[in-house]
């Protein structure tokens, strides 16, 4: 066992054996503009039934650690799995509820650290979900459809309903949630570091 999975080993133990809430510095750009390279987060264990579409997660994939955003779960035989999303990327993926370590509590940066269990973020946070979760059924329901539709080619489709559809929604998505996140940042964290 080398260093870096000594250390996810002791973050795995930390956050779900002692029920310890741990302090990251984020790495990429995946979730922006909601967290920025930089930022920190806390992240808390939290029981699987807990978790609501909307929440941003932990979790455990390629021998890696990875928060992005809860926007659908379902029951798998006698576990859950939960799709997930980076803010800022247009495909998601299944998870298993084992790989879950817990639910990012607050973010910050500039040693100034917010709460996200309250208001507004609890409202940000489940409108994302619901956005992202409608995204990801759009995808879905196109997937099948093309299947279904005579005489249409398989790329083609796909590559009209991207330009049509998908890219501009994105486009429109990212402008509004990068415009209000900067505000909301700026009030949140910038606004207590004056």
């Amino acid at each position: 066992m080398d260093d870096a999975q000594r250390n996810l080993s002791s973050l795995i133990f930390l956050v779900r054996e002692a029920n310890r809430e741990i302090t990251l510095d984020i790495q990429g750009t995946s979730m922006l503009p909601f967290f920025e390279q930089g930022d920190r987060i806390t992240v808390k264990a939290v029981a699987p039934g807990k978790l609501r579409t909307g929440d941003v997660i932990l979790f455990r994939q390629n021998e890696q650690l990875i928060a992005h955003r809860l926007i659908w779960k379902k029951r798998r035989g006698i576990g859950r799995c939960y799709c997930q999303k980076g803010d800022h990327l247009s495909g998601w993926s299944w998870i298993s509820g084992e790989d879950v370590l817990g639910r990012v509590t607050s973010f910050g940066c500039h040693g100034v650290m917010v709460e996200m269990t309250g208001f507004p973020w609890k409202w940000i946070n489940m409108g994302i979900g619901v956005w992202g979760a409608g995204c990801v059924a759009l995808g879905m329901c196109l997937t099948k459809m093309k299947n279904t539709l005579p005489g249409v080619g398989r790329m083609s489709f796909l590559r009209v309903v991207k330009r049509v559809l998908i890219r501009p929604l994105s486009r429109l998505s990212g402008m509004l949630r990068g415009g209000v996140m900067k505000a909301v940042r700026g009030r949140y964290i910038m606004g207590r570091l004056l």
